[in-house]
C-alpha cells in the first residue's frame, strides 16, 4: 500500500542521511560505507490478541506485577507517533520499578489450546511499545513453551494450567521469575535506559541527543541505528 512504498522510500533516505552524519562527524568513519541493509521495512506494530489478562501502560508504567506474572519487562513506554514535531512518546520507568508480564497475559482469551508471546500478548498500545522488545520476547516464549509442554503433560488445556507451577518450573530451568529469582542485579534503572537513548548519533527529527562519544571500532551495532531508522542496515570503515 502507499504507507509502505513511503516508508520503504523514507527510509532508504534515512539510511543515506546517517552515513553522511558518520562520514562527517565520527572519527574512523569518514570512509564508511552501507555493507548491507534490509530488504524492506518492518512493522513496527500489529495486532494483539485479547488475553485472559491484559496489561496496560498505566500498569505498566507503575511496575504492577501480578502474582502469575512469569517474567518481567524492564523497557520504557516507545510509542512511536509519526508526528515530525513529537515523534516519540516516552514514559521512563522509576529506578527500581520493573514491571511483570501476567501468564494470563500469554494465553488467548475463550481458548484452551491458543497461546501467544512477545508483541502480540495481551495488552493496550502503551504497554504494548515496551514489553516488544527482543528481552521480554524471549522470556514470554520461553514461558509459553514450557507452560505448553506441561499443560501436554498434564492433559489440561493451558487455561487451566497452574500458574505457580509455570513459575515453578521456569525458575528450576534458570528463567528470571518475578518473586522467585529477584535479584537487585536484574533490574535496569531508569538512568540506564536515559543513557541508552542518548547513545550514539541522534538525528533532530528523532528526538534524541547527538552524543558522539561512545568510542566506535569496527561494526556499528544494528541494534543501535534500528532506534534511529524504520530500515536495518550494518556499517563497516572502510
Amino acid at each position: 500500500d502507499d504507507s509502505r512504498t513511503r516508508g520503504e522510500i523514507e527510509g532508504r533516505k534515512s539510511i543515506a542521511r546517517l552515513v553522511r552524519w558518520l562520514n562527517e562527524n565520527v572519527p574512523g568513519y569518514e570512509h564508511a560505507y552501507v555493507a548491507a541493509c534490509s530488504p524492506t521495512v518492518a512493522a513496527r506494530e500489529s495486532r494483539r490478541i485479547l488475553g485472559n489478562a491484559y496489561i496496560t501502560g498505566d500498569d505498566y508504567v507503575r511496575g504492577a506485577c501480578p502474582a502469575d506474572s512469569v517474567c518481567y519487562s524492564f523497557y520504557p513506554i516507545d510509542v512511536h507517533q509519526g508526528a515530525e514535531d513529537a515523534p516519540l512518546a516516552n514514559e521512563f520507568l522509576a529506578e527500581g520499578r520493573v514491571p511483570g508480564i501476567p501468564y494470563g497475559a500469554l494465553v488467548a482469551r475463550g481458548f484452551d489450546n491458543l497461546m501467544m508471546a512477545g508483541r502480540i500478548a495481551s495488552g493496550d498500545r502503551r504497554a504494548q511499545s515496551a514489553y516488544r522488545v527482543q528481552a521480554s520476547c524471549m522470556a514470554m516464549g520461553e514461558a509459553a513453551g514450557t507452560a505448553a509442554a506441561m499443560a501436554c503433560q498434564a492433559g489440561v488445556g493451558v487455561d487451566a494450567l497452574d500458574a505457580q507451577a509455570l513459575r515453578a518450573r521456569l525458575n528450576e530451568n534458570g528463567a528470571i521469575v518475578p518473586g522467585l529469582s529477584y535479584h537487585p542485579a536484574h533490574i535496569i534503572c531508569a538512568d540506564t535506559h536515559r543513557h541508552l537513548y542518548e547513545m550514539p548519533f541522534g538525528v533532530k527529527q528523532t528526538g534524541l541527543s547527538v552524543t558522539p562519544r561512545l568510542p566506535f571500532c569496527g561494526e556499528i551495532p544494528v541494534s543501535l541505528l534500528r532506534w534511529l531508522d524504520p530500515c536495518s542496515m550494518s556499517l563497516r570503515p572502510e
